[in-house]
């Protein structure tokens, strides 16, 4: 079975822009985790696709099922 599973998020270019140094643990069983502080650039000039990177450690193949929701959340302070 799956041993592991972590999730990236990114924009294309930085695999994992939006989240902090340390992936996000998919197999956290809470209903909401924090990805931290954004690692790359935050803001953009021009609009971006969000990239979702999830890798697997586990004893047969490839991860085939599951869901994930993910919110990206954007503000500047003032």
């Amino acid at each position: 079975g799956d041993t592991s599973c972590s999730l990236s998020i990114g924009d294309g270019d930085d695999v994992d822009r939006y989240n902090a140094a340390a992936d996000i643990d998919l197999f956290t069983t809470a209903a909401y985790v924090t990805g931290g502080a954004a690692q790359g650039t935050a803001y953009h000039s021009a609009a971006k696709s969000i990239t979702l990177t999830a890798t697997s450690g586990n004893d047969w193949g490839d991860v085939t099922a599951g869901a994930v929701t993910v919110q990206v959340v954007y503000w500047v302070g003032v």
